[in-house]
């Protein structure tokens, strides 16, 4: 979830969200442009993934759009300055709080 002040809170498979947030990713001219998405997160997820996950701490950014009111966009998993896509489409709440 997202709550009102932009931190992250939850859950990938067995792996929680750790000082993660999300931030604005692009300005009018890049969204007529159709480059970047609307919106960031960044942080870390600490703990497995999948079963057989063996990097337990994870640095991370999930580029993301809403999309019919639900937040669409793809985990990206950073590992010595190479990113590597780990879901292509995930579906993230927004918080009430």
């Amino acid at each position: 979830m997202i709550d009102k002040s932009g931190e992250v809170i939850g859950m990938v498979g067995d792996a929680m969200f750790e000082s993660c947030s999300v931030k604005q990713n692009r300005g009018w001219i890049a969204r007529q442009l159709g480059i970047k998405t609307d919106f960031l997160i960044q942080g870390t997820l600490k703990g497995n993934i999948f079963e057989k996950d063996t990097i337990l701490n994870k640095s991370i950014s999930i580029p993301f759009n809403i999309e019919n009111g639900e937040l669409k966009g793809s985990l990206i998993l950073t590992i010595k300055g190479d990113s590597y896509p780990v879901i292509s489409i995930l579906k993230l709440q927004k918080s009430k709080k």
